[in-house]
């Protein structure tokens, strides 16, 4: 232990020389001090990282999850009760190291196992958006567009002051769809674009906007959007063309309304159910008829976290409950544009 604490001493001041810290986590692995075994690894990594080496703090990562097997063959330890902590020290940090690891094989193209490690970190974490996040950037980079929305709409559900990356990526998703049903995805990129500024980030508020402006030209909010963040960073020039690109629009009618949460979202914001509101509103019969019919449903008493989908076609709630086909596709980020809407809320639904 004094060995230890004079290494620990000597760290303080030089944190990032790693043969000090291999040292300690030597004599730590004797003693069968496993909690500072692992902090050690953990402080490895982050120097790699510091470092720009992402490869080697991985490797730091695996070690710790290998840890288990590593003692029990070196014989390390000396109690009965020695793997019991040496588990409950792994388990607290497995949920993050698996996060780290999905994300340092998603930036290596390698899906199979960023999914292996993205989604064994929500199961032993539920609930965290950044693994949301990263599984939505890999199902994005997949083509897996009905997955991707899913997880991006998580990040927005679990923190919507977080969800700027997430909004963009629902942007790219929507202006690669199929240009007869567009999905507005300048909306995304002005979410995203007012995320930016609350976290004063300007230049990326920038960026997002011209993103949306790239993949919707002819959006009018998205180009009045930019020429008032434009004059608010006293950029008055880029102001005023893209003021004058916003009237054009608007003046030519290439402008397209913007669409309206289906279940009202508050403060501009989407909520989990109007991911695809921008292929419904965009024709207007079909928007009309939707909020109708969704106005009318006593969602209240419908579980959709316990709705499962059964042979018929239809999703049924714990309840007993049968839900239409067009919840079947906001549930699933389907297009509601290829259900036709009716009244009858248990029943197929006939054309008009």
């Amino acid at each position: 232990k004094e060995a230890v604490k004079a290494f620990q001493k000597a760290l303080e001041e030089e944190p990032e020389n790693l043969d000090v810290r291999g040292y300690i986590i030597g004599l730590s692995l004797k003693s069968g001090d496993w909690p500072e075994v692992v902090n050690q690894h953990l402080q490895c990594a982050d120097t790699f990282i510091s470092w720009g080496d992402w490869e080697s703090a991985a490797d730091r990562y695996h070690e710790i999850l290998r840890l288990e097997k590593i003692v029990q063959a070196g014989g390390s330890g000396g109690l009965p009760g020695d793997m019991d902590e040496l588990r409950a020290t792994i388990a607290r940090v497995k949920p993050d190291v698996c996060l780290k690891l999905g994300r340092y094989y998603l930036h290596r193209q390698n899906h199979d196992q960023a999914v292996s490690y993205l989604r064994t970190s929500l199961e032993l974490w539920p609930g965290r958006w950044e693994a949301h996040q990263a599984l939505g950037q890999l199902y994005f980079e997949l083509l897996m567009d009905r997955e991707a929305i899913d997880q991006l709409q998580e990040v927005s559900r679990l923190a919507p002051n977080e969800a700027a990356s997430a909004y963009e990526l629902l942007g790219h998703i929507f202006a690669r769809r199929d240009s007869a049903r567009p999905g507005h995805p300048g909306v995304w990129f002005r979410l995203a674009s007012e995320l930016y500024v609350k976290r004063q980030e300007p230049e990326a508020a920038v960026q997002a906007l011209l993103r949306g402006v790239e993949a919707e030209p002819g959006n009018s909010e998205v180009l009045y959007a930019l020429s008032d963040l434009y004059k608010s960073l006293g950029r008055f020039a880029e102001a005023e063309e893209y003021e004058a690109r916003g009237d054009r629009a608007r003046t030519d009618g290439t402008d397209e309304p913007q669409p309206e949460p289906l279940f009202g979202s508050s403060a501009g914001e989407p909520n989990p159910f109007d991911d695809l509101f921008g292929p419904v509103e965009s024709n207007p019969p079909m928007k009309t008829k939707v909020h109708e019919f969704v106005q009318n449903l006593d969602n209240d008493n419908v579980d959709w976290t316990k709705a499962t989908l059964k042979e018929d076609g239809y999703l049924w709630t714990s309840a007993g409950d049968r839900l239409t086909d067009v919840q079947y596709a906001f549930k699933t980020s389907l297009n509601p544009n290829d259900f036709l809407v009716g009244d009858d809320r248990t029943g197929k639904f006939d054309a008009d």
